[in-house]
């Protein structure tokens, strides 16, 4: 069997399910955000055997039948609601690291396209550049800060600045999913506001 670990929104991991239903392969979907309202897990943390996945339709699928995992853009979650004040982050915490402990057992018992540690590294630019400095790669003149003053001195230093996020570019407002991507700064950018 094939899980997909996902989110119910990606259109790429709709198109592979519609191949792999027209391909009659068996498979799962465990949609990350729907966790922990509406899906269940249950496992060992050193075996597949004995897990199970209860999926957002009410299907059992048993871990061990688990031979291939694709771990495809699995979103955070939205702040679970709380009773009181600071039990919001706890249950958050406990979820995710819940779902961060599932994700990396499946790599050692089956065949994990995207394993989520290197997924983490390959997103971490600053370790991207670390790296690339490291194997004798030309890096760029890089500033990570949140100080305009610094950003505006870096600005003016050098002659073409581009500006991009250190973290994923999708911002959720509204129910809509907006991206920032990569821009060149210009002078207007750098005023002082």
């Amino acid at each position: 069997m094939i899980l997909v670990v996902t989110n119910a929104y990606d259109d790429v991991a709709n198109l592979v399910i519609k191949k792999l239903r027209d391909r009659k392969a068996s498979w799962a979907r465990f949609n990350v955000p729907a966790f922990p309202g509406r899906t269940r897990l249950a496992f060992d943390p050193t075996a597949l055997e004995g897990g199970t996945l209860v999926d957002e339709d009410g299907e059992e699928i048993d871990l061990a039948n688990v031979t291939s995992a694709w771990i495809w853009k699995p979103l955070r979650r939205k702040r679970l609601d709380a009773l009181e004040p600071g039990e919001g982050e706890f249950l958050q915490d406990a979820s995710e690291r819940t779902c961060q402990c599932f994700t990396l057992l499946l790599a050692p018992f089956t065949f994990t396209v995207n394993q989520p540690e290197m997924t983490r590294l390959a997103e971490d630019k600053g370790f991207q550049l670390r790296l690339a400095r490291s194997l004798g790669l030309a890096v760029p003149p890089t500033l990570v800060t949140n100080s305009p003053v610094r950003a505006r001195a870096f600005c003016l230093e050098h002659r073409e600045v581009v500006f991009k996020l250190i973290n994923r570019p999708q911002v959720f407002h509204r129910g809509r999913v907006s991206w920032i991507g990569t821009n060149l700064v210009e002078a207007r950018d750098t005023r002082n506001r």
